[in-house]
């Protein structure tokens, strides 16, 4: 009696990012940008290589974090990684609407060691809420 094995397609996380792997920024440099709004939540956010002068200082931006801050990944600081500074936008601020929610995670995949945003962009659940609209397309 012989058994067959069922072969699953392995994962590929650059697959179901907006960017390619080579566009990757690594966690080191990388500098996070948003927009908030009091009672709406963010609004809109940036990634991008630090430093970038064009954006960094730019006035539309009311937080930053990453490699602009001297302790930005040093071991023992839990409050210094783009995890942290992903849960904070969502549990402390929130998102100001689904799309403001999709950008931000689409920004967070452009980070090298931030598998994690790649994941969510590829599960089945955001594949089903794109197709019944409830995700931007921008």
């Amino acid at each position: 009696m012989s058994t067959s094995t069922l072969k699953l397609p392995m994962f590929d996380p650059w697959k179901a990012a907006r960017w390619s792997e080579t566009e990757a920024i690594p966690a080191a440099e990388v500098l996070i940008c948003w927009k908030y709004e009091i009672g709406r939540g963010v609004i809109d956010a940036l990634v991008t290589p630090f430093p970038d002068d064009r954006h960094y200082f730019d006035h539309y931006w009311d937080g930053t974090s990453g490699a602009c801050y001297r302790d930005w990944l040093e071991p023992g600081k839990t409050t210094m990684t783009p995890e942290n500074v992903f849960g904070e936008m969502a549990a402390s601020m929130g998102f100001a609407s689904k799309e403001a929610a999709e950008k931000v995670i689409v920004m967070f995949s452009r980070i090298r060691e931030c598998d994690w945003a790649r994941k969510m962009l590829a599960s089945d659940s955001y594949e089903r809420l794109k197709k019944v609209g409830l995700l931007a397309h921008w």
